[in-house]
């Protein structure tokens, strides 16, 4: 199964509701739809002003974002079998998370899970921001796994 390991970077836990056993359970079963059973995720929990310096230094975009992730593989997720491989990191800011629940008028953990999803369909190779086409095949996706958790 793939594992997670969840780092803090200036955020505590647990998060309104959000523990670190939630979010290891969660990368798992999302590694699981996305039919990959070895590897390590690192998930990094922040605030906005450390998204902001991320997105700045990374996408020379001036403001915090909700999610990134850093794929360090030439090819995504590929299948080594060797279960200590890292895959890729995926970081959230919780604070823009609350804000987005808020927006969208869902649940925190609700939200937490979209970005969650979002930030490893990333790391296995989809990407909404090439074309329309790819945008719709990634929202599909991440829909199709958000119904399994």
């Amino acid at each position: 199964m793939m594992k997670a390991l969840v780092f803090l970077e200036g955020v505590t836990l647990p998060y309104r509701g959000l523990n670190k056993k939630k979010i290891v359970q969660w990368a798992g079963k999302i590694g699981t739809a996305l039919s990959y059973h070895s590897g390590t995720v690192a998930v990094i929990l922040t605030d906005n002003h450390y998204m902001r310096n991320l997105n700045r230094t990374y996408r020379k975009k001036d403001r915090p974002t909700d999610v990134i992730s850093f794929n360090y593989r030439e090819e995504p997720f590929p299948e080594t079998g060797a279960a200590d491989d890292h895959l890729g990191d995926v970081y959230i800011s919780l604070e823009k998370a609350g804000e987005q629940a808020v927006l969208f008028g869902v649940d925190f953990s609700e939200e937490f899970k979209r970005l969650l999803t979002h930030g490893m369909l990333h790391l296995a190779g989809f990407d909404h921001e090439k074309s329309a086409r790819d945008a719709k095949a990634m929202r599909s996706r991440e829909d199709e796994i958000l119904s399994a958790l």
